[in-house]
């Protein structure tokens, strides 16, 4: 725990509204995180997508692997059996946090599912079951934070063949979690578009009522990264500072359309001019 402490000392903005102690005295959990299959067995060469699924008190907040003036994202340390391999972990879209004296992060409230594609190997002879494990960490605000952590862990038998590979209770929940993951946003993406205008990166949205940006941690920096990154309307432009150092844009773009339930979520890559 001794990093988490060192990184709580980093984040006191968010502590503006209260006595920093408080933070010591507060022994209480605010956030907890479950670890989720889809099925109820693995067969040798699957593919499936684990679910670390965290319910969060309300009035709180945890961190998304992205742009923070505070606090830090979740961190994950996955123990997968021997042969077994993850991918890179898909981040559901955030929402913007604004603090006095402009402090600005992109956070998580009530819930957040993160989503890790598993691979098994092709070979699980003499394996009866096989368990998979993580030790999560997180950042948990309010007008305080406090660093939380648990080790969670599953356990899953081997059958011969993925037609033996029936759905858990938690397979319709991982299903409608991966609808919140943004898709790559592309030349093929229809009603989204993106186009360079000499420095500033437009972003255009057939039919949208608002759309705002993300940016990842290695995004060069807005101008002005409250007011840029967000528009009412179809139309977003991206003004980035000239003296950056990172060539390359990447974030979630979120495009709100008032004939629709959901945004959509489209994950945003493109070198600067």
């Amino acid at each position: 725990m001794a990093p988490l402490l060192c990184l709580l000392a980093s984040v006191a903005p968010a502590w503006a509204q209260a006595d920093p102690w408080d933070a010591l005295e507060d022994d209480q959990p605010h956030a907890s995180v479950r670890l989720l299959a889809p099925y109820n067995a693995i067969a040798p060469g699957s593919e499936f997508m684990l679910a670390l699924s965290f319910d969060i008190e309300e009035g709180w907040h945890i961190y998304w692997d992205g742009k923070n003036d505070s606090g830090f994202p979740v961190g994950v340390n996955l123990k997968l059996p021997e042969g077994f391999t993850a991918r890179p972990m898909l981040w559901p879209g955030p929402t913007r946090k604004i603090m006095p004296g402009d402090i600005l992060d992109h956070v998580y409230k009530r819930e957040a599912t993160l989503l890790i594609p598993i691979q098994a190997p092709t070979d699980l002879k003499g394996v009866n079951a096989v368990e998979i494990s993580a030790s999560v960490e997180w950042l948990v605000c309010e007008t305080y934070c406090i660093p939380e952590s648990d080790e969670v862990s599953l356990t899953l038998p081997v059958v011969s063949t993925s037609e033996q590979m029936t759905p858990s209770r938690d397979a319709q929940f991982i299903k409608r979690a991966l609808v919140h993951i943004p898709t790559e946003l592309t030349a093929k993406t229809r009603g989204v578009a993106m186009v360079w205008e000499g420095d500033q990166l437009v972003i255009r949205a057939e039919n949208a009522s608002e759309i705002l940006f993300y940016p990842k941690a290695d995004c060069p920096d807005l101008i002005d990264p409250i007011a840029d990154a967000v528009v009412e309307g179809d139309e977003l432009r991206l003004r980035f500072d000239p003296e950056g150092e990172e060539s390359q844009v990447r974030g979630v773009i979120e495009v709100r359309r008032t004939n629709q339930r959901r945004p959509g979520l489209y994950e945003l890559s493109t070198p600067r001019p």
